[in-house]
């Protein structure tokens, strides 16, 4: 466990506070709009909003969007892993959140590549 995460489990008023901004932040609904010209109209079905209430089969859109808020407060990152279909030309299917502490950014020239450490 990181200095941060002990810190959060050890320290019961940021616990409490953590806990309550993650829990607000995660019961806010989302509204999507299309946007052309001068109107807006707001889409009811769309891949984007499927995927942000149900990122995946295990998790909530609540646990997370808790996740995020909670990640981000404390190790002020946040990860998430999408998988796409094998041509890249549909929507992302499902997001995963991930340890911020298990991920490792290399750079090697100009792509990205996301280390993921297991225990």
């Amino acid at each position: 466990m990181g200095f941060a995460e002990e810190g959060y489990v050890k320290n019961v008023i940021a616990f409490r506070v953590i806990n309550m901004v993650a829990n607000a932040a995660s019961s806010v609904s989302f509204v999507l709009y299309h946007l052309t010209n001068q109107e807006k109209s707001q889409l009811k079905v769309h891949p984007l909003l499927k995927l942000l209430y149900c990122p995946n089969s295990i998790t909530s859109k609540s646990e997370f969007f808790e996740g995020i808020v909670t990640y981000r407060l404390i190790s002020g990152n946040v990860y998430e892993l999408m998988i796409c279909s094998k041509n890249n030309r549909n929507p992302p299917a499902k997001l995963y959140l991930l340890h911020p502490g298990r991920v490792e950014i290399v750079q090697k020239e100009i792509t990205f590549l996301i280390h993921i450490a297991t225990l």
